[in-house]
C-alpha cells in the first residue's frame, strides 16, 4: 500500500479511465425477462418447449380483450368496430394470425359435405342477434370463453405472433396495439391488452422506472446519512463515490458480457449503493479520528489508518462477496447471475476504498474542519448523541435483549413455515396498471354462467 500511495494521480486516472469505459458499455444493456431465462437453456423443460416450439412454429399470444359496457358485444356497431380492429392487427410485422369474432372459422353442414366461412363474415354485421348467438352457440366448447363472455358483453381478438421474437420486436408490436385500441374513442367500450408479450414488455417499463426512481431515493438516503455523520463534502462525496463507481463496473460488466439485466437484478444497483458505502465510511471515520488526536503527518495517519482497519475491512468485504456468491447454487439463472455481480461489485467497492480514496485524501492535504474534528471526537452532535444513546439502552438491559431476539427468532422460524411460492406475473405489478386490470377483468368472468335466453 506504500508503494501505491506514491502515485495517487496514477491510481486515480487508471480508476477514473476504467470507469469511464464501464459507463459507455451501460447503454448496451440488455433487458430481457424471458420466463425461459429463469429455468436455464438445459433445463429439460426448456428443452422440451423448444422442440415443440421448433416443430409447431408456436410463437407467444397477446390478447386484446373488449367489454361493451351497455349492449352486448354482438351489436352492429361492435361487430364493425372488432372487424376494424382485426384488419389492423393483421397489417402488424410478425404477427402471424389474428383470431377474432369476425374471421374465426364457422363450420355448417351442406348437401356435399360442409362448408367452412367466417363465424361473422360482414353480411351479417346487421343480422338479428339471435341469429350470431346460435352460430356462437353451436360450436360452444370452442368459442365460449375464448370469442365471447358467457354474457355476451366481451370479446378477446386473439393476435399469435412469429416464433422466437426479441423482446424489443415484442416492444414493436405492443405499441403498434397500444396506438391501434388508442384510437377508438368510445365510452361505452373498455379495452385491455394482455398475454405474455403484454407482461414483457410492460415489466421492461417498470425496470427503467425502478432506475429512474429508486436509485435516486437511495443515493439521497446515503447522502443525508453521511452528512449527518461527517458534517463535510470529503464525507459525503468519497463514499459516495466509491459506491457509484462500483456500480458502474457491475453494471458496465454485465452489459459487456451481455448478460441479460431481469427483473430480479433491479435490486443490484440498490444493494451496491447501500452495502458497498461501509468501506469508505470505515476509512474516513478512523482518519478523522486519528487527525482529532492532533497528528500533522497526514499521510502516515492515513498508512497508519489502513495498517489499522485493513483487516477488518477485507473480513468485512470478503464475508459480504461470500453471502452474494453463495447465490451461485441457485437453479434460478438470473438470481444465480444476481449473486456474482452482487460480489464483484463489492469487491470493486473494497477496492475503490482502499485506493481511490487514500490516493484522493493524500493528494487534498487538507485539514479537517474543527467542526469535523470535534464530533469524530465524541462531541454531541446529533448523530452521536442518538448513537450513544442507542448503545445505553441495549446495553443495560440485555436479558430483555435477549428475550426479544429469542421472540422474534421463534416467530421468525413459524413465519418461514408459511411463506407461498407464487410465479404469477401479475403479481408484481400494482392493481392500478393496464395490465393487472386486464388481468383482473379476465378472472371477473370465469364464475359467470350462459345466460338461458
Amino acid at each position: 500500500m506504500d508503494k501505491l500511495y506514491k502515485y495517487p494521480r496514477l491510481t486515480i486516472i487508471l480508476i477514473l479511465a476504467l470507469t469511464i469505459f464501464f459507463a459507455l458499455q451501460i447503454p448496451n444493456i440488455i433487458i430481457d425477462n424471458d420466463l425461459y431465462k429463469f429455468v436455464g437453456e438445459d433445463n429439460p423443460v426448456n428443452i422440451e418447449n423448444s422442440e415443440v416450439e421448433d416443430i409447431f412454429k408456436t410463437g407467444e399470444n397477446m390478447v386484446v380483450a373488449l367489454e361493451s359496457r351497455y349492449s352486448r358485444i354482438i351489436s352492429p356497431e361492435n361487430i364493425q368496430l372488432i372487424d376494424a380492429l382485426t384488419r389492423q392487427f393483421e397489417k402488424i410485422r410478425n404477427v402471424e394470425k389474428v383470431t377474432s369474432l369476425t374471421n374465426a372459422d364457422y363450420i355448417e353442414p351442406t348437401g356435399d359435405g360442409m362448408k367452412v366461412s367466417s363465424l361473422i363474415p360482414g353480411g351479417m354485421y346487421y343480422a338479428d342477434e339471435s341469429q350470431i348467438i346460435q352460430r356462437l352457440r353451436s360450436w360452444e366448447v370452442l368459442y365460449r370463453d375464448n370469442l365471447f363472455t358467457p354474457d355476451y358483453k366481451s370479446t378477446q381478438i386473439l393476435l399469435t405472433l412469429v416464433n422466437d421474437l426479441e423482446l424489443d420486436t415484442m416492444e414493436t408490436i405492443f405499441g403498434q396495439v397500444k396506438a391501434i385500441t388508442d384510437q377508438v374513442n368510445r365510452d361505452d367500450i373498455n379495452i385491455y391488452i394482455a398475454g405474455i408479450p403484454a407482461i414483457l414488455v410492460t415489466i421492461k417499463g417498470k425496470i427503467y422506472d425502478d432506475f429512474i426512481t429508486l436509485v435516486p431515493i437511495v443515493i439521497l438516503i446515503v447522502i443525508v446519512m453521511l452528512y449527518f455523520s461527517f458534517h463535510s463534502m470529503a464525507g459525503v462525496f468519497l463514499p459516495l463515490l466509491n459506491v457509484l463507481i462500483s456500480t458502474i463496473w457491475a453494471i458496465g460488466l454485465m452489459a459487456l458480457l451481455k448478460e441479460p439485466f431481469t427483473m430480479i437484478g433491479t435490486g443490484i444497483p440498490v444493494i451496491l449503493i447501500s452495502v458497498g458505502s461501509a468501506y469508505g465510511i470505515h476509512l474516513l471515520s478512523h482518519t478523522y479520528d486519528e487527525m482529532a488526536k492532533g497528528y500533522t503527518d497526514f499521510k502516515a495517519v492515513l498508512m497508519n489508518v489502513v495498517k489499522k482497519i485493513r483487516p477488518a475491512i477485507l473480513l468485512a468485504g470478503l464475508t459480504t462477496m461470500a453471502g452474494f456468491g453463495s447465490l451461485i447454487t441457485s437453479s434460478i439463472v438470473p438470481m444465480r447471475n444476481m449473486g456474482l455481480f452482487l460480489a464483484y461489485g463489492v469487491a470493486v467497492a473494497l477496492f475503490v476504498a482502499l485506493t481511490l480514496t487514500p490516493s484522493i485524501l493524500i493528494l487534498r492535504q487538507k485539514p479537517l474542519k474543527k467542526a469535523n474534528v470535534e464530533k469524530a471526537d465524541g462531541g454531541n452532535s446529533l448523530m452521536n448523541r442518538f448513537l450513544i444513546a442507542f448503545y445505553e439502552l441495549l446495553t443495560k438491559r440485555s436479558l430483555r435483549n435477549i428475550a426479544f431476539a429469542t421472540i422474534v427468532l421463534v416467530l421468525s422460524v413459524i413465519g418461514t413455515t408459511k411463506i407461498l411460492v407464487d410465479t404469477n406475473m401479475i403479481d408484481n405489478f400494482e392493481d392500478s396498471t393496464p395490465i393487472s386490470r386486464a388481468d383482473a377483468f379476465a378472472v371477473s368472468y370465469t364464475h359467470l354462467t350462459l345466460p338461458t335466453n
